[in-house]
């Protein structure tokens, strides 16, 4: 009998490896072609179409296959964990809605803006984005909870104040000063979370 039992498990495990390893083979051939066709699209673009559009448009249509490509191999190898799949779902809506802005931003309006103006659209977007997944994502009742806040909140401070900068103060600044006030501003942001994990790690 037992011997029988163990037969039969034997024979389970094996049907389970040989559809998972079907479910792996298949996603792993599409993502294979799809990645070989963007290739291809980039070089056909490339070589026949892109120098009939300005810099921004090219980098709009780029992101644009880049989002093609994602969402197709997203849907493919996605495993939906049930307890958490809502907020997967939001975080990929919103992540796709930023990506067409952002195409729709760079093929129709970034040419009529200055470099610095269309990073601050850049940022706003990602500022967006972010405030939305971490009001998602933040855990709630964890001993990390408050510290991960924090991080969040002076993150979203730092692009806040990124935006501010590129569409107002920068103009009075040449791009050495500019620079550097980017870079003062990222020391404040690692010196913030710093101080905030040290007691952690600690």
């Amino acid at each position: 009998m037992k011997s029988y039992v163990k037969g039969r498990e034997k024979d389970m495990i094996r049907k389970r490896s040989g559809s998972f390893g079907r479910y792996l083979r298949w996603r792993t051939m599409l993502s294979v072609t799809v990645g070989f066709g963007w290739l291809i699209f980039l070089v056909i673009w490339l070589f026949f179409y892109a120098s009939r559009y300005t810099g921004y448009q090219n980098l709009g249509v780029i992101l644009a296959s880049i989002i093609v490509l994602s969402v197709i191999n997203s849907t493919a190898w996605s495993f939906i964990d049930k307890s958490k799949s809502w907020k997967s779902i939001i975080s990929t809506i919103t992540g796709l809605v930023l990506g067409i802005f952002l195409v729709i931003w760079l093929f129709y309006y970034a040419s009529d803006y200055t470099l610095l103006t269309n990073f601050g659209v850049f940022f706003l977007s990602l500022l967006l984005l972010a405030a939305v997944n971490t009001v998602i994502w933040i855990p709630k009742r964890s001993s990390i909870g408050w510290r991960a806040a924090v991080s969040a909140v002076s993150g979203l401070g730092w692009v806040i104040f990124l935006v501010y900068w590129l569409l107002v103060g920068s103009a009075y600044y040449n791009l050495y000063q500019n620079l550097a006030i980017f870079i003062v501003s990222i020391l404040v942001l690692a010196a913030v979370n710093v101080i905030t994990w040290l007691s952690w790690v600690l």
